[in-house]
């Protein structure tokens, strides 16, 4: 993001919904342009995540930036981004308020290179946490990546903070999935896509998160992701049909124990 977009964002001084203050644009996205404001009664800054224009006449755009605020505010959670209001101002702008988040995220974290494995071990069982308390709400992410996993600090050391719920598949009564458009056709991201995800399967559980866990573990410890392709299609058909090389083959020097070796393969 350039210093310009950041100075010249037209919705920088602006109130949302009567309510928030827009004092700066903190970080640009496809489903988003999230921002610092402030509550002009409480005086307390949030994160407000707001459907660009150019998606807000999109149903199925719409639909996904619905689905992340109802996702996240059917879940109670330490490690999950708390999210407080959802509405629309009299612009007919669309808008998500969150708790407001200082640090970064894991994929920022990991262009500095591997983690150390108690590093690694700790985000990973957070994460876990987050994706617990999801499934027992009856919700699967379906899109965990490096990107939505925030890393603040407590006591001196990260906490998680699991991000978007865009495309997460919240269990209906008749255990259905809420129908996908066809611009929808491949869900998630293809370096962390399960084996499900990847051979186009629409009903997916847990497992799938589970597997999107392994594989972000797998490259918090040896600093590169269990596969590589030239395209989306090698990587989904890697993911869909071959085993990873164990990660103390991939990286030799990062002393991975046994025991957090196994449970990388198990995840995966």
């Amino acid at each position: 993001m350039v210093e310009g977009e950041l100075a010249q964002d037209p919705l920088v001084g602006a109130t949302l919904g009567g309510l928030y203050q827009v004092e700066r644009l903190i970080g640009v996205g496809g489903m988003g342009r999230v921002y610092e404001a402030t509550h002009t009664h409480l005086g307390k800054a949030y994160a407000v995540k707001v459907l660009p224009e150019g998606r807000a006449d999109k149903p199925s755009a719409v639909e996904r930036f619905l689905r992340e605020a109802k996702s996240a505010t059917k879940i109670d959670h330490e490690h999950i981004v708390k999210v407080v209001n959802c509405d629309t101002d009299e612009e007919h702008r669309l808008f998500i308020v969150m708790e407001l988040l200082d640090g970064e995220n894991l994929a920022e974290r990991l262009d500095r290179g591997a983690l150390p494995v108690d590093e690694a071990v700790s985000i990973a069982r957070q994460t876990g946490e987050a994706l617990q308390a999801a499934h027992d709400a009856g919700i699967v992410h379906r899109d965990l990546k490096p990107e939505n996993i925030f890393l603040t600090q407590k006591h001196g050391h990260n906490f998680v903070k699991v991000l978007d719920f865009g495309i997460s598949k919240i269990k209906t009564p008749d255990h259905g999935d809420p129908k996908l458009t066809a611009t929808d056709q491949i869900i998630g991201t293809p370096l962390y896509i399960s084996p499900e995800l990847a051979k186009g399967v629409s009903v997916v559980d847990h497992r799938t998160d589970v597997y999107a866990l392994g594989v972000i573990l797998y490259e918090m410890l040896t600093g590169s992701p269990p596969f590589a392709g030239e395209n989306h299609f090698q990587l989904l058909y890697k993911h869909g049909n071959e085993a990873p090389d164990p990660p103390s083959q991939r990286s030799k020097k990062a002393n991975i124990p046994p025991h957090v070796e196994a449970a990388v393969l198990r995840a995966m």
